[in-house]
């Protein structure tokens, strides 16, 4: 049990701190199958879930998809507030998928305070991290291993909207 000892005192959980928390649990409870979500970060396992990544710039989904296999996955962005010095200023979200919840929280984050050259080599030597990548001006980058992940992936295209792959079509 944890207590705080004054009013108004708050835990948070930014850094790898929800991937953490959801590793710790996963590994605690020993179920066949589950879910859990904290803020940003989740972990499935065991069933086949709908899963998204909203998109900030609306409110609405920017991509839905259907898990292939257990996973976890991590959003970071800055659009709430400006809490992690970017390296891209063209970046607004950064998504991760990674079997492990503590490193697709601190990838997430990583990758989102890169600079563009730094991001590509990283992603390049890192092939096991799948990766969405959405800009400001509303084009979205996909990694050839986010989708060995899911068997169903659906997106909304917008007006200005562009999807880019690993091959580099925009």
């Amino acid at each position: 049990m944890i207590m705080l000892k004054k009013e108004n005192m708050a835990i948070d959980l930014g850094g790898i701190g929800k991937g953490y928390a959801i590793e710790e649990v996963y590994q605690n409870l020993k179920t066949k199958k589950g879910f859990i979500s904290i803020g940003g970060d989740l972990k499935v396992w065991g069933q086949k879930k709908t899963l998204a990544i909203l998109n900030p710039q609306n409110g609405n989904s920017l991509l839905q998809m259907v898990n292939l296999k257990d996973l976890s996955m991590s959003t970071s962005g800055n659009y709430f507030r400006r809490h992690i010095e970017s390296g891209d200023e063209n970046i607004l979200q950064v998504t991760v998928v990674h079997e492990d919840g503590t490193l697709a929280d601190a990838y997430s984050t990583a990758i989102l305070a890169m600079n563009e050259e730094t991001r590509k080599k990283f992603l390049e030597e890192n092939p096991d991290i799948g990766v969405v990548l959405l800009y400001k001006d509303g084009s979205i980058f996909i990694n050839k291993k986010f989708f060995e992940f899911f068997n169903i992936i659906i997106y909304k295209r917008e007006a200005n909207q562009q999807v880019q792959t690993k091959e580099g079509q925009k």
